[in-house]
């Protein structure tokens, strides 16, 4: 069967990221992704993001006013090259990076979370999950968003869901949104030779609260009572910030706080796990999908875009999980030994078939010439 063809784009892309480097985590792996695809694509790029240059360093202020700050150098010094290349085409990978863009090129953003968009909908529920101090700041953002989304060309959003979210709350028009989900390289996370310990089960997020692991530490406590041999590993968070959390004192012995890891050592940790844990949704879930070409089993919540990704596999989807309702899914996972089987075998094929990191080659060039197309009608 013949491969479909890119489309052909000429021009320059302007990527401005507020990741450190391309390398880094989250946000940041994303962006190594798009730059790998458009180098061999052979798409002149050139990053905007704190580490280079273009950016001065802020200092003597607190931190919203230097990450205020720092998100005015990115927009500006998009522009001023963006102004001097009429081939240019900007891509931000997120709203704020450009919230203060003037260029005459077509702009690109990426939506990637409805936290700010659904704010209004579910206030109790946000205000729950965030804190106080996230929550207000909630606010700011969603001013930010709706004038750059309404100001985009083409805004990219990362799940059908958080598509639908974006265009009700801001009233952006339909025909300038495109869904584009988050890649993961396969190779990079399909099992090897790792032996699979048993009844062990592993949480992945910086934003630990966001995804609910006070929740899933209560709820293992719980799970315990049934399977003594249960263990869970934490990967994102600090070990202090873990252990200031009072659900953990409970599960403190059985729990490995594995800190920040890098590629390798998340995929090696996520291929010795039998159950991948997401207690809350979120816009797209990249874990459980990068945990599902490991050959772990996802239980998680399948609100948000994370029931999308894992539509048509044996990963265990219920809502927004309270303890006691986790509890009762992850010993039926741990039982489960077909559903384990199945994401053994056929969890990275899934993966590489709908969500593999090479899809960008041939959506990338798409979207830009689609955004040109756009600002041609402004």
């Amino acid at each position: 069967m013949t491969e479909p063809e890119a489309a052909t784009f000429a021009g320059t892309v302007i990527f401005v990221t507020s990741t450190a480097s391309e390398g880094a985590h989250g946000p940041g792996t994303y962006t190594g992704y798009v730059l790998t695809a458009l180098a061999e694509l052979g798409i002149p790029v050139e990053v905007i993001a704190p580490s280079t240059a273009k950016v001065r360093s802020s200092t003597g202020l607190d931190g919203a006013s230097r990450s205020g700050e720092l998100y005015a150098q990115l927009s500006n010094a998009a522009a001023e090259i963006a102004n001097e290349r009429a081939d240019s085409v900007v891509h931000a990978n997120n709203p704020l990076v450009v919230k203060n863009y003037r260029g005459d090129a077509a702009l690109v953003v990426q939506a990637n979370d409805y936290d700010s968009a659904e704010l209004l909908r579910h206030p109790a529920r946000a205000l729950r999950r965030e804190g106080l101090r996230r929550f207000a700041s909630l606010f700011w953002r969603r001013r930010v968003e709706r004038k750059v989304f309404r100001r985009a060309d083409v805004v990219v959003a990362n799940s059908s869901y958080t598509a639908s979210a974006v265009i009700d709350a801001y009233g952006i028009d339909r025909t300038t949104v495109v869904t584009l989900p988050k890649v993961v390289d396969v190779e990079a996370f399909r099992a090897g030779s790792i032996e699979r310990a048993p009844s062990s089960i592993i949480f992945v997020g910086s934003n630990f609260r966001r995804k609910g692991l006070p929740v899933l530490l209560e709820a293992v406590a719980l799970v315990r009572s049934s399977h003594s041999g249960v263990k869970l590993t934490v990967v994102g968070p600090s070990a202090e910030a873990v252990q200031q959390l009072p659900e953990f004192a409970d599960v403190a012995d059985i729990t490995t706080l594995a800190g920040r890891l890098d590629r390798p050592s998340l995929a090696a940790a996520l291929a010795s796990s039998e159950i991948y844990c997401l207690p809350f949704g979120e816009a797209f879930g990249v874990a459980g999908l990068e945990a599902l070409a490991a050959g772990a089993l996802p239980v998680c919540s399948g609100r948000g875009g994370v029931g999308e990704a894992l539509d048509g596999t044996a990963a265990q989807l219920g809502p927004d999980y309270t303890a006691d309702q986790l509890a009762a899914a992850l010993r039926r996972a741990l039982a489960d030994e077909d559903a384990k089987a199945w994401c053994q075998a056929n969890g990275a094929e899934h993966v590489e078939r709908r969500f593999d990191a090479t899809t960008l080659q041939l959506t990338l060039p798409e979207i830009y010439l689609r955004a040109r197309a756009q600002t041609g009608r402004r």
